[in-house]
């Protein structure tokens, strides 16, 4: 529960980042193109899962849009923030498909 729970605060991390970026770049997020992008902002953010126990795994932006997804270890569950033109959805998933840790409802909302 604990990596899972680095992994949430981490995915929102990169969110509250994805926001500053938009800011900065005419309300798009069309540049940030990869965790490492948003790590070159947000020093905190990790991108490997070499020392912690989650890491920003994905990292994708468009005009309107973009999808972050961060990854609990040694788990492997994934939580993932999606904005598609201002509706933001939370998704966790399991590699079991089973109910564990942070993740209540594998495919479910967290």
């Amino acid at each position: 529960k604990a990596s899972d729970a680095s992994a949430k605060e981490l995915v929102r991390t990169a969110q509250t980042t994805m926001e500053t970026a938009a800011t900065d770049n005419n309300g798009s997020y069309a540049l940030m193109t990869s965790p490492e992008k948003l790590a070159e902002i947000e020093k905190t953010i990790p991108t490997t899962a070499s020392t912690t126990s989650a890491y920003l795994s994905a990292a994708k932006g468009e005009a309107t849009g973009y999808t972050v997804t961060a990854t609990a270890e040694p788990s492997g569950d994934t939580f993932t923030i999606t904005n598609a033109e201002g509706a933001v959805t939370h998704v966790c998933e399991t590699p079991t498909k089973k109910a564990a840790g942070g993740c209540p409802v594998p495919g479910g909302s967290w």
